[in-house]
């Protein structure tokens, strides 16, 4: 795998918890910081800003590209 990306609007979520409204942030992803340790990945895809940011010597470190 080289691609990581995250989705809320995902059928998985709906699958894992049933009676999910998308409300609340129950799968929001709060950290990259095992990143570092995802050896093939060069690209993330739909992470908020702001995470992206955060982790950004991470991420410039991998030479990872961030698709917004």
């Amino acid at each position: 795998m080289t691609h990581l990306s995250y989705d809320a609007s995902r059928e998985i979520y709906g699958q894992l918890v049933p009676f999910w409204d998308g409300e609340d942030d129950r799968f929001e992803v709060s950290s990259l910081s095992d990143l570092d340790k995802l050896e093939n990945i060069q690209e993330i895809e739909g992470f908020s800003e702001q995470l992206v940011e955060s982790f950004s010597p991470v991420i410039e470190s991998k030479n990872i590209t961030v698709i917004k």
